[in-house]
This record gives structure tokens, sequence and C-alpha cells, in this order.
């Protein structure tokens, strides 16, 4: 290839090596370091090389990215005779039949299920608990993939296996499969927020349920997109349209930027077993840690405060009037004071200090003359 400068014959050569994938490493690694020369020319030398290989490279990332979106065009092309040979053939009722060449049947499975209303109670009440009212509930069923959602292009989402309960109605996408729903487009310089929810339906006729996945497509809007209304309704109590949105599909343009899944996974009966005997576990700790707080009392006291950063509150006696014991002091005892009242004074109170044989409450500067409010808890330790 032509250069940007000229080198010598045995780095033009190394060049070449260079940018033959084919060279073993060590090859080129050893003929660098057999090339003769003062360092300043090899530094040269060098320099000239490192600069043709990164032109050369620069080169390689505009192709990469040219075929990346070739590849994307061509992707998003043949998508598109994939879903008009699959609406013909679910047009015409012919879901599978062979040719002289091709083999044709409809493998994805439609988000749609008819559970019994019975079997439905037993599932979700077995993963959360018969104290659950999951009639009211919308989650994702610990399952397969849990619908967690892939991006093919901008206008088709994967989603994966999983199942979901909503009001009380079971749907499933099975595993090792998944369903997809295509998106409309984006709009140059215009942002949009899609709802992809799962609907409901009741047959009113046979009382028969299905669900399906439907596109809610947002508003269009330079910013500020808002999330498109979807119909609300539930089942179990007499509706027979019911929206449960799990995505949320965000466009910036013509691309999309985020999909956020919106149901929470469920957790299962051994996964709260399991946080309730954690909780236990710190529970029995903090007890071990108390068991020597004998007693403890809580109240609130005005008292006449000075222009001062403090003011007495609780004396020994006083505290061991309250306890009913006689021996209460600062090696066993802990007062915890607050600003009862902060419209009275404009002090916070910082903390308390015991100081001849009483406890005081500190302010955080000096307090007006007058009267104040204090809030305690008193904790003795002692015996």
């Amino acid at each position: 290839m032509a250069t940007l400068y000229e080198l010598t014959e045995e780095y033009r050569q190394l060049l070449e090596m260079m940018e033959d994938d084919t060279v073993d490493p060590e090859v080129l690694q050893d003929t660098l370091e057999g090339v003769d020369g003062e360092i300043e020319a090899k530094a040269d030398n060098c320099a000239k090389l490192i600069r043709e290989l990164n032109g050369v490279t620069s080169v390689i990332n505009e192709e990469i990215e040219r075929l990346k979106a070739r590849k994307d065009v061509i992707s998003n092309n043949a998508d598109r005779v994939k879903k008009y040979l699959e609406k013909a053939m679910i047009d015409t009722g012919k879901r599978k039949f062979k040719t002289a060449l091709f083999g044709f049947n409809i493998q994805k499975n439609p988000a749609s299920v008819v559970v019994d209303q019975e079997d439905k109670g037993k599932l979700v009440g077995g993963v959360y608990g018969p104290q659950m009212d999951y009639y009211d509930e919308s989650c994702i069923l610990p399952s397969g993939e849990n619908l967690e959602p892939e991006l093919v292009s901008n206008n088709s989402l994967k989603i994966r296996s999983g199942m979901m309960c909503h009001h009380g109605n079971v749907s499933s996408v099975k595993i090792g499969t998944y369903d997809e729903v295509e998106l409309t487009n984006g709009s140059q310089g215009m942002k949009r927020i899609d709802l992809i929810v799962n609907r409901y339906t009741r047959n009113e006729e046979d009382n028969t349920e299905k669900n399906e996945w439907v596109v809610i497509m947002g508003t269009p809007a330079e910013s500020n997109p808002v999330v498109p209304e979807y119909t609300q309704g539930n089942l179990q109590k007499g509706d027979l349209v019911d929206d449960c949105p799990v995505f949320e599909v965000h466009f910036d343009g013509i691309n999309i930027t985020e999909v956020t899944k919106m149901l929470e996974i469920a957790q299962t009966n051994k996964d709260l077993s399991n946080k309730v005997a954690k909780l236990n576990k710190n529970i029995t700790s903090v007890k071990s840690v108390n068991k020597n707080i004998t007693k403890m009392i809580a109240g609130s006291k005005v008292v006449t405060a000075k222009a001062s950063t403090s003011v007495q509150v609780l004396s020994n006696s006083e505290i061991n009037n309250a306890l009913g014991v006689t021996n209460s002091s600062n090696a066993n005892t802990v007062v915890l004071m607050t600003n009862g009242d902060g419209l009275a004074q404009k002090v916070h109170v910082e903390g308390s200090t015991y100081l001849d044989g009483a406890w005081h409450a500190t302010f955080n500067q000096n307090a007006s003359s007058g009267s104040i409010r204090i809030n305690y808890v008193i904790f003795y330790f002692g015996k």
C-alpha cells in the first residue's frame, strides 16, 4: 500500500508482515528486533509504522460500522418478510405445511393461556402465602428467564420465557421459547414512551379468559414524553378487559434508548423463610446487646432557661423517683433529650450532659430567657 512516509526496505517489509493477520506474532517480534540501525533511525521508522498501522485500523473501523449498519438493515428486512409470511399463514388458517423446498410451522407461542380459577389460587398462593391478597397484586412469578426483554431492533422486542400474575390471572411464555412484539418506529427529533401491556380479556358468553401482548403507542413530544393511558380493570370483579403494564419502551428519535421492566419478581416462601430467619438472628443479637438495660421511661418537662447554651432538666433524685430506684447516677444512667416545642424556643437540643448530680440539655446556641419544653428518655442499667 502507499504510505505517507518513506520507509526503508526492511521496515516496508515489516509493515507488510504486520498487515498480514496470518503472520505469527513471534516471527514479527524477531524480525523487529533484528533490524539494524541507530536508535534515532529506529525511533523514526517505528513512529512511521505506528502511524501507518493506526491509519489501517481507522479504515477497518469505518468498514465495520458500515457493515454493521448494513447488517441491521438486512436483518430488519428479513424480519419484515418473516412477519408478513406469519400473518399470511394465520390469515389463511394454514399454520403448518410443507412445500417441495421447505417446511413451515408457526412456533412462536402467543402469551395466551386459560387457567382454572382454583388452580390460579393454588399457584399464586403457593408463592406468596395465604396472607397475600393476590387478586390485587401484579408480579412476575419466578420461572424460566422471568420475562426478560431483549431488543432485536428498533421495531422489534423479544420477551423471554417466564410467568406472571395480574389480579389473580396467570399467564406464561413457555420455557425455551419467546414472544415477539412489533414496535412502531420512532420519529426523528422526537421522544416517545410506549407501553407494552399484557391484556387480559374474558369472553362474556363462555366465561373463558385469555391474554395477549398489546403495544400502546405514546404521543411523540420534543421533550418530557408521557406514558400513554391503558385500560385499568379487574376480571375478578366483573370487568371484561384488564391491562397490566409490563414494559416501558423509551424512544429518542428513531432509536430505542431504554426498555424498563415494570413488574417485580415475587419472592417464594423459601426466600421469605430465609429472610425471617435472618431477621430473627438480628433480633437475637440486639437483645443480647440490650439485655443489661433494666429500666426505661420517657417523659416531658417544662423548665426555665436562661440566655445560655444549657439548662438543668433532671436531678438524680428525680430520676430515682421516676424509675423506682435509689442509686441512679452517671455510671448507670443515660438520658436522651429533644426540644419539645420548637415554636417556643428556636434552639436545637444537641445532646445531654451530666454535671453536679443532674442531667442538663445542651443547645446549639444561646436559648432565650423563658420556658422550654424538654422531652426525654431515660435508660437505666444499674442493679
